[in-house]
């Protein structure tokens, strides 16, 4: 994946703010889309030469010019009381998925998740 092909990803969807970045600009939003991917999604070995994962470099590219694509997660409160007794619960650590759109365009590149045991389930009547 090159600045040049993005330049041309983008120039065919008018995508302007690429075009308007510098290229340094560019090359460091292509490095962070490609370490975004790379440290997200397991792909597959034979996923490097796939056009949508092109496709899905340059998509993330374009946003890691004007947002950082690395989050900061806080826990989210569920439950507060206050009754003379303070008490808090935060929700599990749930992220959801940042990007939905990336992933469609990588899911046929992504390993397959193996299952090696049972999964449980409670099931409250």
């Amino acid at each position: 994946m090159t600045i040049e092909a993005a330049t041309q990803y983008h120039a065919d969807r008018a995508n302007t703010a690429w075009a308007e970045a510098s290229e340094a600009a560019q090359s460091a939003a292509l490095i962070r889309a490609q370490d975004y991917i790379t440290d997200t999604y397991d792909l597959r070995d034979d996923a490097t030469g796939d056009p949508r994962l092109a496709r899905a470099t340059y998509e993330l590219a374009l946003v890691a010019l004007a947002d950082s694509l690395v989050e900061t997660v806080s826990p989210q409160i569920v439950r507060e009381k206050v009754d003379g007794v303070v008490e808090v619960q935060y929700a599990e650590g749930v992220i959801a998925d940042r990007f939905p759109t990336i992933s469609r365009i990588l899911a046929p590149l992504v390993k397959p998740k193996i299952s090696t045991g049972f999964q449980s389930v409670k099931v409250c009547l």
